[in-house]
């Protein structure tokens, strides 16, 4: 660990001025100079995005590979254990760490004169529109977040490709945890089989009902006997009978739906 940390202090002088931002971490470094994978590591998820929005400075690619390869597995692992850990931030955070990736690989070896935020946005706006499969309320979120309105445009041509491109492997991810808990789920559209049917194939032609006053023996012999647990509770319907119904029949003869 010492090795590693030594081998990624930065060496990118800082700003002239003497107040320097709480959010960079020297670490071990001399003075002017800043640990970039502690400047990562080392704050909340917050302040990393934030610096990888508007860090000036050099976050070298084997730092960056480090910590999206790191923070994408830690993602995945706490996802999966089903505990409240959340999957928003950690979405934008590797994708801004990939996105500024590139950037600097762009830097270093076509020697683009490009900004490393702008790609760090559209890289955490990929990377969770991927995930998530959200536009329009995603784009806001972004939008607002960087108070920049001219990022509109691009970011929702990112969100759109990023999620037609998931669409054509698989669904999002929380398409997929509602099926592994076996969530019941009504889908937005209906399966081909389903519109050729009627009402009347999936109504129950005998529907069992039970009384206010129906006694405990007979409840327990409607359990025994049936394959589901929700009954409707009927009354005779006295004062409109003669309005609506003929001779003394009771309401849930009417009633024939599941």
């Amino acid at each position: 660990m010492v090795t590693l940390e030594e081998q990624q202090r930065s060496t990118a002088q800082l700003s002239g001025s003497e107040d320097i931002n709480s959010t960079i971490r020297q670490f071990f470094c001399s003075n002017k100079t800043y640990n970039d994978m502690a400047t990562l590591f080392f704050n909340p998820q917050e302040a990393a995005i934030h610096q990888l929005f508007h860090q000036d400075g050099t976050f070298s690619p084997v730092t960056l590979s480090i910590f999206f390869l790191l923070y994408f597995l830690l993602a995945c692992w706490t996802y999966g254990v089903s505990v409240p850990s959340g999957l928003f931030v950690p979405s934008l955070l590797c994708g801004a760490a990939f996105g500024r990736l590139v950037a600097n690989i762009l830097k270093v070896k076509l020697g683009l004169a490009i900004y490393s935020g702008t790609f760090a946005l559209i890289g955490a706006a990929a990377f969770l529109g991927g995930v998530v499969r959200m536009t329009i309320s995603l784009t806001v979120i972004l939008i607002e977040s960087t108070n920049e309105i001219t990022y509109g445009l691009p970011i929702m041509i990112t969100l759109m490709v990023a999620k037609w491109t998931g669409d054509f492997f698989n669904k999002g991810i929380y398409d997929i945890h509602i099926q592994l808990k076996g969530v019941p789920l009504l889908e937005w559209e209906t399966e081909v089989e389903m519109d050729k049917l009627t009402a009347s194939d999936i109504m129950e032609p005998n529907l069992t009902y039970v009384y206010p006053h129906t006694r405990v023996q007979s409840l327990v012999s409607i359990l025994r006997t049936t394959v589901y647990h929700a009954f409707p509770v009927v009354t005779e319907n006295r004062q409109n009978e003669r309005d609506f119904m003929k001779g003394n029949i009771l309401i849930s003869n009417n009633i024939r739906f599941k």
